[in-house]
């Protein structure tokens, strides 16, 4: 009996670490996509801010005002807890502004988890190329855990349209490699809308996973309101239904499952250079679990 129950874990482990690789970046389920979608997040707010304030001045500053430093802890709580437990999570980000159109992004996560702890780093850098064009480039990596990729590489391509260049197009591409044969190749497009008080967004991204070249899409829709060196309130809505191949099972099946996310964001000045920021969420995959997060840091810009 126990080496049924033992065996059933394993399982259950393995078809977990299999759908973290064919999780699409929109669900952001997992916490290798987490490092991805804070870097992004914070880019907007920065940017709302100069596309706000500077619309008459021709060159856009794509770079970060200051250095800025964040330290957060999060954690989750999955449903059924028998299975999955809780994963904590101690986290930290430094933006190292090089010039106005480029700052370089190191960021890292310490994590706990029922399957064995691991870790996750990634270096990042937002480069402006001209007056109306930036990019986003991350590339991470994570220890020997099956919840973690052993390589992830994204690229944003940004492009901002209308007069007052406060409409972004968004082309995206990502490449995930597993610590076992599965990897993922994903293409996305998106579009942000830039007010003086708010922004608004959606994306949608196609994966594919390998073995079996399985084919999914998956959706966000994200709406910001606030200004930089005061407060920013995020929702974000997501959905989609990652699919792949298992490989742990004798008939390889297909494995396709319904994902539904929502985060609530909060970031605020407490002075100039200094604030805190929260989160919390809840997230939906179909016929495994109910996840339910919580996340509090503190930053400080130099």
């Amino acid at each position: 009996m126990e080496k049924a129950v033992k065996k059933s874990f394993i399982s259950r482990g393995m078809r977990l670490a299999v759908c973290i690789a064919a999780a699409s970046i929109s669900a952001e389920a997992f916490q290798g996509d987490s490092l991805y979608r804070n870097a992004v997040e914070v880019q907007r707010s920065t940017l709302a801010e100069e596309l706000s304030t500077q619309k008459d001045i021709e060159e856009i500053n794509f770079g970060f005002p200051n250095d800025r430093l964040e330290v957060d802890i999060s954690y989750d709580y999955l449903d059924p807890y028998s299975i999955y437990e809780d994963w904590t999570a101690l986290n930290f980000r430094y933006y190292d502004k090089i010039s106005n159109d480029l700052t370089l992004l190191y960021q890292g996560s310490a994590i706990t988890r029922v399957e064995g702890n691991g870790f996750l780093g990634a270096v990042g850098a937002y480069k402006g190329w001209m007056e109306r064009f930036y990019t986003y480039t991350q590339i991470s990596a994570g220890t020997d855990s099956i919840y973690l990729p052993s390589f992830r590489i994204d690229h944003e391509f940004n492009y901002l349209f209308g007069e007052k260049k406060n409409i972004v197009g968004l082309v995206g591409l990502a490449y995930i490699n597993q610590h076992d044969e599965h990897e993922d190749f994903i293409g996305s497009l998106g579009v942000t809308y830039y007010s003086a008080d708010y922004n608004i967004g959606y994306r949608i991204f196609f994966n594919r996973s390998d073995p079996g070249s399985i084919n999914s899409t998956s959706h966000i829709i994200s709406l910001g309101v606030g200004h930089e060196k005061d407060q920013w309130v995020y929702v974000d809505v997501a959905f989609g239904n990652p699919s792949y191949l298992s490989t742990i099972t004798p008939d390889y099946q297909q494995i396709e499952q319904n994902t539904v996310a929502v985060y609530l964001k909060y970031r605020k000045w407490l002075d100039e250079d200094s604030g805190f920021y929260a989160e919390t969420g809840y997230f939906n995959l179909e016929n495994e679990y109910d996840k339910y997060n919580f996340r509090i840091g503190y930053f400080q810009e130099f």
